[in-house]
């Protein structure tokens, strides 16, 4: 149905379309209850009577093409910030490197609040508009000076864009596929940056030219998680094919899997530092992996639910996990001992991100809200909506 000539071509019943003949055409007869089962089903919002003869009157017209829409040229029209009529579920989370700035996903776009501002009313500081519709994932580069987000709009394209944060400026985009790229990260020495997505294929570009070095399929399903090891000489990868990968990150050579889980595998972290990576997902269970050397480490206390985040402090100490259950975890990384449990959302949370000094600990999730906490009491010390609301909502 993306195409015309994909219609016409039809399926084990034949096309379903017979130009000039509504009452022989089976798509006209299923929108219009004339054959069963009717579609949409009744359950759903069917078509209006206005737009079902719309359909007849343009079979019965020959079911003529029409003229081609031209696509417009990326990124080559002024773009206008979105209206909220209801916070929309935060996806993704970053502090910047002085944790005085975070970083917030939106719908088409990055909000920039102060982490902790004197006023709430004055916390959001630059909105970064883009033409994808998800926003995923968010990644700062090592110095701080780039952003980088995975996204793009359903059934149409995959996005990754890398923002100035000093700017605020779009300085390239990559484009691939047909669906949304679901995770991006930086090489630790910054030259790099990865994604992966529905494309089930890994992709590694330079960030100063925006040159593709590589691009391989490397999972069977949709790739949801990346990591690097702090050398910069392997590239994990999580996917809904229930397995964890690692190939050689300098030229997407593949290496071993690491792991078949028995459910997807939707968060890769790597522990600053050292060779590890932390994988989890609808299994529940965090698994340390050594991805140099390619073998299994330690299984950590399993989650109520399905980890849908999860994260390592700067400085490797702490990694918190979250998913679909109202609270974080926070555990130390070396015994895995619970360090605090951090309450008061309601809602499955989809985003972690620790501020640098990793006395903090930011969330987001299905509510639209980001809070922030403080690690060692345990305690919120801010809760607020990141986008601005028609007709008002909290700040």
């Amino acid at each position: 149905m993306e195409s015309l000539e994909k219609l016409q071509a039809g399926g084990k019943r034949g096309p379903p379309v017979v130009p000039g003949k509504a009452s022989e055409s089976l798509l006209f007869l299923l929108v219009s209850g004339g054959k069963k089962p009717q579609m949409p089903p009744k359950t759903e919002d069917g078509l209006s009577a206005a737009e079902i003869e719309t359909l007849r009157a343009w079979i019965e017209g020959g079911a003529p093409p029409g003229d081609a829409v031209p696509e417009a040229i990326p990124y080559g029209r002024p773009l206008e910030p979105p209206v909220y009529p209801r916070p929309p579920v935060v996806t993704a989370l970053a502090y910047s490197l002085d944790g005085g700035l975070i970083f917030v996903s939106g719908y088409k776009e990055i909000l920039v609040h102060l982490a902790e501002p004197a006023e709430a009313k004055n916390s959001l500081q630059y909105r970064l508009l883009g033409e994808a519709e998800r926003v995923n994932a968010l990644a700062l580069s090592p110095d701080g000076k780039l952003l980088a987000a995975a996204g793009g709009s359903p059934a149409r394209f995959g996005e990754v864009q890398i923002w100035e944060t000093s700017s605020g400026k779009l300085l390239r985009f990559f484009r691939s596929g047909r669906d949304t790229f679901f995770s991006v990260v930086f090489s630790p020495d910054g030259k790099q940056v990865a994604f992966g997505g529905a494309d089930r294929a890994v992709h590694l570009h330079d960030v100063a030219t925006g040159r593709e070095i590589y691009s391989v399929e490397m999972h069977s399903d949709w790739i949801f998680s990346l990591a690097f090891s702090a050398d910069g000489s392997r590239l994990a990868s999580g996917s809904r094919d229930r397995t964890l990968k690692v190939c050689e990150a300098g030229t997407g050579k593949f290496l071993s899997t690491l792991r078949t889980f028995n459910d997807p595998v939707i968060s890769v972290v790597s522990r600053p530092g050292t060779g590890l990576v932390l994988a989890s997902g609808e299994g529940k269970t965090p698994t340390l992996f050594d991805a140099r050397e390619l073998k299994e480490v330690r299984h950590f206390e399993a989650a109520p639910g399905a980890i849908l985040a999860s994260v390592f402090s700067r400085d490797g100490k702490l990694f918190a996990v979250s998913g679909s259950w109202d609270e974080v975890r926070v555990h130390q990384s070396e015994d895995g001992a619970t360090k605090a449990t951090l309450k008061g959302s309601g809602e499955w949370i989809y985003a972690l991100a620790f501020r640098p000094d990793g006395e903090r600990l930011a969330t987001g999730g299905y509510e639209g809200a980001v809070r922030i906490y403080e690690i060692k009491e345990g305690k919120m010390v801010r809760d607020f909506v990141p986008v601005p609301v028609s007709g008002g909502g909290r700040s």
